[in-house]
């Protein structure tokens, strides 16, 4: 199809000038072949022959495919896997270096967990999938907030199995055991700081997205919303575990899900492990710049300061320093 003298296994079929047109030639050919029709954005997903073959070969590798969004799905070396691909992370993907794919991670469907998703449980669904997608490390990990949390977990669970974490990053996460050491507000001033952050956080994602896209975000929050209040409202009716089942299953998209991460106890891992905090975050005390994570990692942390509060360090023009610097951290991580 390329027209190329010789193909490796690794070689990457945009790089070398493949583009959509040639694709859907690609694909049909691929189908007349193999009998297998596969969605064309797989190709972003595997554009090589080793890591497409591996599609056509492993049963459920192109179901798993869907749960991964290629945000930026250029490059040969080891992909970042973001936890959850948020439209607010599109200027940081766009900035991220040309020769390492930029994937987000979509959480489970949440009917397959019990109603308090068990972090460790979530996790283990995703190092699946990242191992569907990349079989072995070193593996390149980042999570902001709670999400960062999670995959701290994801990192563990990866070491635990043998491989190798050559960067795990963590946007303004706090760890877990650091919390209660936080002071508390009282409840309707929690409630006030609580809307207003959610509702700056959707206006920014907002912002980031194409005008067709709009409606589809406004209906899976909307759809979300529904399923908080009526979970809540049948934990408060009854003991027992809330009947899901009679919600629609539109409704349990993976922004739906909610992940439990108070009694998480996180331990001690090999890899490095950045830290970017935002200079304007409110739950930040002057005396807590590594926000607890120095006790687990000690001199393997490395720390940031971004201009920008919480969400803003995603957006223009902060955006551009935590460019930079999670580049020179993955640059100097790399083997």
């Amino acid at each position: 199809m390329l027209g190329a003298a010789e193909v490796g296994a690794h070689d990457d079929f945009f790089e070398m000038g493949g583009h959509s047109l040639m694709a859907a030639n690609l694909f049909s050919r691929i189908e007349q072949e193999f009998g297998r029709k596969l969605p064309l954005d797989a190709l972003f997903h595997a554009p090589t022959p080793a890591s497409f073959s591996r599609l056509l070969r492993e049963p459920g590798a192109v179901a798993a495919l869907s749960r991964i969004v290629p945000m930026q799905p250029k490059g040969s070396l080891s992909p970042f896997f973001m936890v959850r691909p948020l439209p607010i992370y599109r200027p940081l993907a766009r900035r991220f270096p040309q020769d390492r794919p930029f994937l987000g991670i979509t959480l489970p469907d949440g009917k397959q967990f019990a109603f308090k998703n068990r972090l460790m449980d979530v996790a283990a669904d995703l190092v699946g999938i990242i191992r569907r997608r990349q079989p072995s490390g070193p593996y390149y990990l980042g999570g902001w907030c709670a999400d960062g949390v999670l995959s701290y977990e994801i990192a563990r669970q990866l070491e635990s199995q043998g491989e190798r974490i050559a960067l795990l990053a963590l946007f303004d996460s706090l760890n877990p055991e650091h919390m209660p050491a936080l002071p508390r507000r009282r409840l309707t001033k929690r409630m006030y700081y609580l809307m207003r952050r959610h509702l700056k956080f959707h206006l920014a994602s907002l912002r980031q997205l194409e005008r067709q896209e709009i409606a589809g975000y406004i209906r899976e929050r909307l759809k979300a919303l529904l399923i908080l209040i009526r979970s809540k409202f049948s934990v408060s009716q009854s003991d027992s575990k809330p009947h899901l089942q009679e919600i629609d299953d539109a409704a349990w998209r993976p922004s739906g899900m909610r992940i439990w991460i108070s009694g998480y106890r996180p331990v001690v891992l090999k890899g490095q492990i950045v830290l970017f905090r935002s200079m304007s975050w409110r739950r930040h005390q002057p005396e807590d710049a590594c926000l607890g994570w120095d006790a687990l990692a000690g001199n393997r942390l490395a720390v940031y300061q971004i201009p920008g509060d919480h969400l803003s360090i995603f957006l223009e023009p902060n955006v551009e320093t935590l460019a930079e610097k999670l580049a020179e951290s993955m640059a100097g991580s790399s083997v």
